[in-house]
């Protein structure tokens, strides 16, 4: 089998990406409880098994606060995907021009520029949260700049990251790559930036996590209620989400899950990154905002993020 990836040389350098491209949508939004692709949750020690013999490049990401996170090199999953030789995985990769195409791919190989802004909010503010949900995680940055700060902080309270994805893929190339990379930076402060995943280094890596009180959950497929069933026993603090209200279509069903996830626990609370708007898609912070004042009781505040291309963090919170 032959394929060609059709990435730009921004890709190829693992920049984030300007504006979302995606086919124009209806501006009557649908109903938000749907389960397209029955979500489920990954054994993530299988995820780990099947990453046994697959070396590792990353590169380090700064924030424009200069706080810093690692990732896996976009190069590096190329590679990855082209020795696997799946064409199904080869096209989910971008195989055309599209970064999103609707119940198929979500943009999770992708690192969007709001993560950075998220990453710098939770540093100033959330850092120190014990239940984190990332809906939409992808890459996952914001999720793995907090466990990097828990591993290497003195806090020895208990962290649960709960990492949800349309794509089981993306969760198995990218989400836990960057979890196990972050994880090998805090405890073996290399000098190389590449690394060979090995039974040990897996080993190691759970055994740790759990000495360190560490929990990790991967969900694969929609949202919708059967999300909300599975996360159900769990007391949330933080929801964060990133780029995922670009479109009329999706924002209904991606505000219910913030609205529904924030009401369940005292106290909890949610951060979505976002641009102003989504030119041709019709997403906007202005139509979430609007959203969740008119389905729930719940606080908002926009938080501006003063940038040439308009980006906000928006905390939704329990009225009190």
């Amino acid at each position: 089998m032959s394929f060609t990836f059709g990435f730009s040389e921004e890709d190829l350098n693992g920049e984030s990406v300007g504006v979302v491209t995606a086919p124009t949508t209806s501006s009557a939004p649908p109903a938000p409880a749907t389960d397209a692709v029955s979500p489920k949750v990954a054994d993530i020690s299988n995820l780990l098994l099947s990453l046994i013999g697959t070396s590792l490049s990353f590169e380090t990401a700064c924030t424009p606060n200069n706080n810093i996170v690692y990732k896996r090199a976009l190069y590096d999953i190329k590679h990855q995907v082209m020795t696997e030789d799946n064409e199904e995985l080869a096209s989910l990769l971008l195989a055309d021009d599209s970064d999103l195409k609707k119940n198929y791919y979500e943009g999770g190989f992708k690192v969007w520029e709001c993560s950075f802004d998220m990453i710098d909010e939770l540093h100033t503010n959330y850092a120190d949260a014990n239940t984190v949900v990332e809906l939409g995680s992808g890459t996952s940055l914001p999720s793995c700049y907090v466990l990097f700060h828990r591993l290497t902080a003195t806090s020895t309270a208990p962290l649960k990251l709960i990492l949800s994805d349309f794509n089981y893929e993306v969760l198995r190339l990218v989400t836990v790559p960057n979890l196990l990379i972050n994880w090998y930076v805090a405890r073996k402060q290399p000098t190389a930036s590449e690394f060979r995943i090995t039974a040990e280094v897996v080993a190691e890596f759970e055994t740790d996590l759990a000495a360190s009180h560490v929990e990790l959950v991967l969900i694969s497929g929609s949202w919708g209620e059967r999300f909300l069933q599975l996360v159900q026993h769990t007391a949330i603090d933080l929801v964060v989400t990133c780029e995922t209200i670009y479109s009329l279509e999706s924002l209904p069903v991606l505000s219910t899950m913030v609205i529904e996830l924030v009401k369940r626990t005292r106290g909890a609370k949610a951060l979505v990154g976002a641009k102003n708007y989504y030119f041709g898609v019709g997403g906007s912070v202005a139509e979430f905002v609007r959203y969740v004042k008119t389905h729930s009781d719940l606080e908002v505040t926009v938080r501006e993020v003063s940038s040439q291309l308009k980006r906000s963090v928006v905390e939704v919170t329990q009225h009190y």
